[in-house]
């Protein structure tokens, strides 16, 4: 009788391939069929890996675009959240005391606009309101100060606020704020300042008329009002 011989499949990491075929008298049947489907089961394979290939490509570009719009967002927050920190540091103004150069500054400020009256006028500052206020008023009408001199303007501003000490409590002061240090005056106890030595000078640079007086009496206003609001918040 004829006997029919099954062979056992191997197992195999490669592509599938097709169970060894029947053995008839030890003669191998059918190798073109055999052949013609493992070309097929290995096409199928090939494609099934190009197809995963093409899905798993578009993920992972998918996974980069996020991390990178993450990464972006972060950065901007951070960038953003250090600027308003440091607007606001550079907001902040801060008040320091005189130091021995502020005081010389004003000391050759005063020597400056008094040697000046002296020479033009025969007269010197005396630390006193009336005086004092109607001298530099002088000044500015009879043209010995040019409106170009900022130098002098300035010193004529140091004078309007000797005059505003003596009548008030305050000092003066270093006011540093983002534009940078000026010399002012501090009422005491207070964060309040004046600049009186800018005064005088940042309007006649500009061609206003400037009165001594009116000035002065408009600084008191001021004065008189932070005194008040000072009162009322201790």
């Amino acid at each position: 009788m004829d006997r029919y011989i099954e062979t056992t499949p191997e197992r195999l990491l490669g592509p599938r391939l097709l169970p060894p075929p029947l053995l008839y008298d030890g003669k191998i049947q059918g190798e073109d069929t055999m052949r013609r489907y493992n070309a097929k089961i290995q096409g199928e394979d090939t494609m099934g890996r190009h197809a995963m290939k093409s899905s798993i490509k578009p993920l992972m570009m998918s996974c980069k675009l996020i991390t990178l719009c993450l990464m972006v967002v972060s950065t901007l927050t951070l960038s953003l959240n250090t600027q308003a920190f440091e607007d606001k540091t550079a907001d902040r103004a801060i008040i320091r005391q005189f130091s021995e150069s502020d005081e010389r500054y004003l000391q050759q400020g005063r020597a400056r606009i008094n040697e000046l009256t002296r020479r033009h006028l025969g007269s010197r500052f005396q630390q006193q309101q009336e005086h004092d206020v109607a001298l530099l008023q002088r000044l500015l009408d009879e043209q010995l100060v040019s409106t170009q001199d900022s130098r002098l303007l300035q010193d004529m501003g140091i004078i309007l606020g000797d005059l505003l000490i003596l009548e008030f409590d305050l000092r003066w002061v270093i006011y540093v704020d983002k534009y940078g240090p000026s010399r002012a005056l501090q009422l005491k106890l207070t964060e309040n300042v004046l600049f009186p030595i800018t005064m005088i000078s940042r309007r006649a640079e500009v061609g206003l008329e400037v009165d001594i007086a009116a000035l002065y009496q408009q600084a008191e206003k001021k004065i008189s009002a932070y005194k008040a609001a000072a009162r009322r918040f201790y």
